[in-house]
Parts: structure tokens; C-alpha cells; sequence
């Protein structure tokens, strides 16, 4: 009975946002002029935000320069942006999102390798340094993640080229022994179409896929295929 049971108390570390933002001893130039009202058309502004030469140190952990710019108009937001997890991996995200109900962008999105093992050591340095705990020390990673990719899309319509992919990669938790590993996706987005192609992982030793379709009028034909994943182990790894 939900009313008999104790009442679980959470406690979350106190966060001076003051006194972290100066512990990551951030460097960089803001410079913003903008106007932003919610109205019956979606969100419509004015104006721009810009973010030059910005990096942080996290925890020892020292992110590169980096840079956002966005500019407003009408629905209409433009943006511009180059984040850096070394000084060699970069993503860089350029176009523009129409704020409405329905989501209608333009984006380039162009990284020569994000690698994960990175992600896991980043993410870790900013929970240490929120004083949050976590289990991430005891979490492995390899692989990365590539894009060279042009998407237009209204979700009614698709007109695209070029790529994303995850390749080689894994991430296993020597706590929980569970393993994702085998972990490949290959995305083309040539001639306005979204192929699925060599998109699958293994988790230890049961297997999912995902392979199929997705046109220029945005009808998709997915298929998802499993055998023996290991149910009990996802659970206790997500509960």
C-alpha cells in the first residue's frame, strides 16, 4: 500500500552558483542585445547572443576555446556554434530553428570525432565538482562519433546530404558488469533519403539492430530486431 510506505528522504548537494562559476575559472567575452516574447506564432525575437573564446576548467579537466553566436528574427533563431572537448575534437553546429509548435530547422552539423571516453571523463569532473555523487568511475568507454551532415526538415518534408556515424564503440560499467559493446550506427542522409545502415550493438551477449528508412515525404519504414537481450540487467542498470 503506496500509503504505508517510509518516505524516502533525497538530499542534494548545496550548489553557491557564484562560487562555482568562479572555481571553473571561466574565460571568454558575452556580448548580447535581445528581445524574446511567447506568443500565439511561437517564441519571436530580436536581436542576438553571443559567447567568444569561452573555456572552462572543470574539476582539472580543461575544455578548449569555444564559441556560440545566435541571432533572432521574427521565429526565427540563427545559430552558430564550435564546442571543444580537446583541441582536437570538435562539433560544430551551423543554420537555424523556427521556434513554432512544429519543429522546422536547417543545420549543418560537422565533427571530425567526438570521442566518448572523453564525454565519461568530462561528465565525471563536472559531477565531482558539483559535489554530486556518481558511478562513473567504475564506467569504460571507446569509440566515437562523426558527422558531416546537411538536414532541412519541417517534419512533413526531408531534404538532406551526408552523414553521422558511431563507430567502434562500447561502454561497460565494471560495477553493474553490464556491457554495451559492438556499438556501430551509420546514418546516410543522401539524395533528401535517411538510410540505417550497419546500426547495431550488443549488450554481453544479446544483440539489438535497427535498419530501414525514412524518405523525402518523411514516411519511414524502421525495422528493430533483438535476440537475448538481458532484461534483468538493463532493469538493475536503470533503475
Amino acid at each position: 500500500d503506496k500509503e504505508d510506505d517510509p518516505a524516502v528522504r533525497a538530499e542534494m548537494p548545496f550548489i553557491n552558483p557564484v562560487l562555482t562559476y568562479k572555481n571553473y575559472d571561466p574565460k571568454g567575452v558575452i556580448s548580447a542585445k535581445m528581445k524574446l516574447d511567447d506568443t500565439i506564432r511561437g517564441i519571436t525575437g530580436s536581436g542576438y547572443f553571443f559567447v567568444d573564446g569561452v573555456s572552462f576548467d572543470i574539476n582539472g579537466y580543461k575544455l578548449p576555446k569555444s564559441y556560440l553566436k545566435t541571432s533572432f528574427s521574427g521565429t526565427k533563431t540563427y545559430l552558430g556554434m564550435d564546442v571543444a572537448l580537446k583541441e582536437d575534437q570538435h562539433l560544430k553546429i551551423n543554420g537555424w530553428i523556427k521556434n513554432k509548435r512544429r519543429p522546422d530547422f536547417d543545420l549543418n552539423i560537422l565533427s571530425d570525432g567526438i570521442y566518448f571516453n572523453e564525454l565519461i571523463t568530462l561528465s565525471k569532473a563536472l559531477l565531482d565538482s558539483l559535489g554530486v555523487k556518481n558511478n562513473l568511475s567504475y564506467m569504460k568507454a571507446k569509440g566515437y562519433f562523426a558527422s558531416d551532415v546537411s538536414i532541412r526538415t519541417n517534419c512533413k518534408s526531408l531534404k538532406s546530404k551526408g552523414y553521422m556515424q558511431i563507430k567502434d564503440a562500447a561502454l561497460i560499467n565494471d560495477k553493474t558488469k553490464l556491457g554495451f559493446n559492438d556499438i556501430n550506427a551509420s546514418l546516410i542522409f543522401d539524395n533528401d533519403t535517411l538510410s540505417i545502415n550497419d546500426t547495431h550493438l550488443k549488450v554481453n551477449d544479446g544483440e539489438l539492430a535497427v535498419a530501414g528508412t525514412i524518405d523525402k515525404k518523411a514516411d519511414a519504414d524502421i525495422t528493430v530486431t533483438s535476440d537475448g537481450l538481458p532484461l534483468p540487467e538493463l532493469y538493475l542498470a536503470f533503475a
